[in-house]
């Protein structure tokens, strides 16, 4: 009986130093991380530093793979600020005589009238239309009415309707300048030939590059760049209120369906007075995410700003979208999630996905809706930019933006775009499949 006692004794003994010992790392690194996985996800693989500090890292974050993802093109500004902005849309009116003297004054003579129609999308003009409708009335008080938006088009003689100019009040401008049915060779669509090179002007070297535009005229690309940007930042920017450098942040050399002949696709980038870029080069609706409209969370606006030139010193078909205006910051964002630790947020996120290589990755700004307020019709969501313009809260936030194929002519049927909130951490993924 003692020596049972005395057993036991031993063994409570042993187990009260054994337990009193310390515990090896790795049992205690799990235990910290199982017990703490908010604090440990932070620290273990988001980095948050300045501008400047990101840059100096840049080159070798971009180097690294992570899981199965890589990016090929990084890019970020030389700005020293970027913060939060809530914005407004630009209201100022742009004169469609204005762009029309730019595109037509050398064809027509702007000023007589009888050369060419100037039409109102209906009779309305310039005024709301008071809201009647009873299921949205309390919410919205009027409606802005398609006559916001003027037409100018069926020139005189030819009576070409392609050659055609259109701006909105809210800062959007879209046409042609040089008739693009004129020629059944021409398309005014870049969709309809094939993507067989892009370039950055930003990287690539581009001086002895050439193509054969539609007419049979040789046009280099650096002289097709000069005039593009100067046509953007000395005609179109007067659509804005306040001052951006437009400059070409890719282009995509097109083939032509018909002959040896080829075309000059335009990806504008913006630059804001503090030397911030904007995410302004993916399709009109790839970034109208339905389910966060309908749920009303925060969703982003795509803004698309383009330019297709198939001859020489003309322009084919452009389009800006809308301007806008800052006001009040909200957050002055002194720090920034990395790019490797955006792209580490990502490999956690997309771990099924193999070989994810990205075509682009940038630090830039994007547009978001927080909330739209919509409300439901028949069972469906009422869903309008320009309601989206007037009555959501609409900001300007860092982003770091990986795209898959950059450009709405690498994937007109599919989108695949991934942003990481430079500031929070949070995924928006924008994917869609042939729609």
């Amino acid at each position: 009986m003692k020596n049972t006692i005395k057993i036991i004794s031993i063994l409570i003994l042993f187990l009260t130093v054994t337990s009193c010992a310390k515990v090896p790392d790795n049992i205690s690194e799990r235990d910290n991380k199982l017990n703490n996985t908010e604090n440990y996800s932070e620290s273990n693989y988001i980095q948050r530093l300045s501008l400047d500090e990101i840059r100096n890292n840049l080159d070798e974050d971009a180097s690294g793979k992570y899981g199965t993802i890589t990016v090929k093109n990084v890019f970020m500004s030389n700005s020293e600020n970027m913060p939060t902005y809530k914005i407004s849309v630009d209201t100022r009116d742009y004169s469609i005589k204005d762009i029309s003297q730019y595109l037509y004054g050398k064809r027509y003579n702007i000023d007589d009238d009888s050369l060419y129609e100037f039409i109102p999308w209906n009779d309305e003009g310039n005024t709301p239309v008071i809201n009647k409708d009873p299921y949205t009335k309390d919410l919205f008080d009027y409606i802005i009415p398609p006559s916001l938006f003027y037409d100018c088009y069926s020139f005189y003689p030819d009576s070409d309707m392609t050659c055609s100019a259109h701006v909105y009040t809210d800062g959007t401008c879209w046409g042609s300048q040089c008739g693009i049915n004129k020629d059944k060779d021409n398309y005014d669509a870049p969709w309809l030939g094939e993507t067989v090179a892009h370039y950055y002007p930003d990287i690539d070297d581009i001086v002895s590059i050439k193509y054969k535009m539609s007419d049979g005229t040789d046009w280099l690309l650096a002289d097709a760049i000069n005039f593009t940007e100067d046509f953007w930042n000395s005609e179109l920017s007067k659509s804005d209120l306040q001052n951006y450098i437009y400059k070409v942040k890719r282009v995509d050399a097109i083939k032509l369906p018909i002959g040896d002949n080829y075309g000059y696709l335009f990806y504008m980038s913006y630059i804001d007075e503090d030397g911030n870029h904007y995410d302004t080069d993916s399709y009109n609706d790839f970034l109208i995410e339905e389910h966060d409209v309908y749920d009303n969370k925060r969703f982003l606006i795509s803004q698309n700003n383009w330019q297709l030139s198939l001859r020489k010193d003309e322009i084919t078909r452009f389009t800006k979208d809308f301007s806008f205006k800052k006001n009040e910051i909200i957050d002055e964002n002194k720090e920034f999630i990395t790019l490797r630790s955006a792209l580490s947020i990502l490999e956690r996120e997309l771990a099924d996905n193999i070989n994810l290589e990205f075509e682009t990755g940038q630090l830039c700004y994007a547009i978001t809706c927080d909330k739209y307020p919509h409300n439901e019709y028949d069972g469906t969501v009422q869903y309008s930019p320009r309601f989206c313009y007037k009555y959501c809260d609409i900001y300007i936030r860092p982003y770091w933006v990986f795209k898959v194929g950059n450009g709405f002519s690498d994937n007109w049927n599919t989108a695949e775009n991934y942003y990481v909130d430079a500031i929070s951490g949070e995924i928006k993924i924008i994917k869609r499949e042939n729609q």
